[in-house]
């Protein structure tokens, strides 16, 4: 059976490990401007530990994004393409002959203190 199709299937077993799971649920996500480590924490379990380890490393390159996630290369592309779309990941080199992948963090927002707070503080 391929695991493209696997929500497709009637009475298949889908789990957070297949591709169709993990497709599906980033095609429910938001576009954003990047991704927080809060929002990282609601990932689905093996985007959990890629993300995870891209953390750690800096980047991952297509090869080892497919291996963490026990897909083939085209399937592991087609969710990196789909988690840059959304905005979640971005392409830093492809030196090496395939993509590298890095987490794109959001940028902090700056929060803006109402002016009756500072009234406050002065008076």
């Amino acid at each position: 059976m391929n695991r493209k199709h696997l929500l497709e299937q009637p009475n298949s077993t889908v789990n957070e490990h297949s591709f169709g799971y993990l497709q599906h649920e980033i095609e429910t996500y938001s576009r954003v401007r990047g991704i927080t480590p809060v929002d990282m924490l609601n990932l689905p379990g093996p985007l959990n530990l890629v993300f995870n380890k891209i953390m750690r490393s800096g980047l991952v390159t297509l090869s080892e994004f497919a291996h963490e996630l026990t897909f083939t290369k085209p399937e592991a592309e087609q969710l990196a393409k789909l988690l840059i779309r959304k905005g979640y990941l971005r392409v830093t080199d492809e030196s090496t002959g395939e993509p590298a992948y890095q987490i794109r963090f959001a940028s902090k927002r700056k929060r803006r203190i109402p002016s009756n707070i500072w009234q406050a503080l002065d008076d």
